[in-house]
């Protein structure tokens, strides 16, 4: 499923807390919980600042962390995803942020996750890697989230789906710094409107202003949830 709406709408915010929700060592069919998950969910979660990526960890490392992949395997996809052997003792810090995309999309897969949760995905990666993006999650055959302004990718994962938010349905965040350091080979800007990482607890979502009158993103969440019940999760 597409979600969809205009800049400001509260699409990031959205994703970010139903991420922020997950947390496999709970359970999630307790009746407290106001977002709850199928047990056998598997949720991974892109966010389009890649802000939490630890930057400090040697790149080899990363992919080694995710369940069964041995350093061999690691060398093995990492060469497959474009990075050289003899960079793989570097840290993930002096990566350009599409590298660092493509190393967040590489280390999500081997996850073996059965729902995607994508803010913007493509913003950082060249046409050979969207591509490549895309022959990929049409051959996936579980559940997808995804926020895109990107018609020409959304056509091509067949997201035939689509949810589209009014402008200000969900409370804007107060802004948040990113956690980059300097990217020594790009001067891209980062947005700063969501926050998360696919191999983690996702963090949890700075207050919304107690000033604005719009609903609670509770409320988004289960209007949210009611439409993609299908996926996995549910609301109270």
């Amino acid at each position: 499923m597409a979600l969809l709406g205009t800049n400001g709408a509260g699409k990031s915010t959205l994703l970010a807390a139903l991420a922020a929700a997950y947390e496999p060592g709970r359970e999630h069919y307790d009746g407290q919980a106001a977002v709850r998950f199928n047990p056998a969910c598997r949720l991974v979660y892109f966010d389009q600042t890649m802000s939490d990526l630890p930057t400090t960890t040697k790149i080899l490392d990363y992919v080694v962390e995710a369940e069964g992949v041995t350093e061999k395997d690691a060398i093995r996809h990492l060469a497959g995803a474009g990075f050289a052997f003899v960079r793989l003792k570097e840290p993930i810090g002096v990566l350009s942020h599409g590298e660092r995309a493509r190393l967040g999309f590489l280390k999500m897969k081997l996850l073996r996750p059965n729902f995607y949760v994508l803010d913007e995905p493509t913003n950082h990666l060249d046409i050979e890697a969207i591509e490549a993006m895309e022959a990929g999650l049409r051959a996936y055959d579980g559940a997808l989230l995804v926020v895109s302004h990107d018609e020409a990718f959304l056509e091509a994962i067949d997201a035939t789906r689509r949810l589209e938010l009014p402008p200000s349905e969900v409370a804007p965040r107060r802004s948040r710094s990113s956690s980059y350091g300097p990217d020594p080979k790009s001067h891209m800007p980062v947005a700063n409107d969501s926050i998360g990482a696919p191999t983690a607890a996702p963090p949890r979502m700075s207050a919304a202003d107690p000033a604005a009158s719009t609903p609670s993103i509770s409320d988004d969440l289960s209007a949210l949830a009611r439409r993609i019940a299908p996926l996995g999760a549910t609301t109270s």
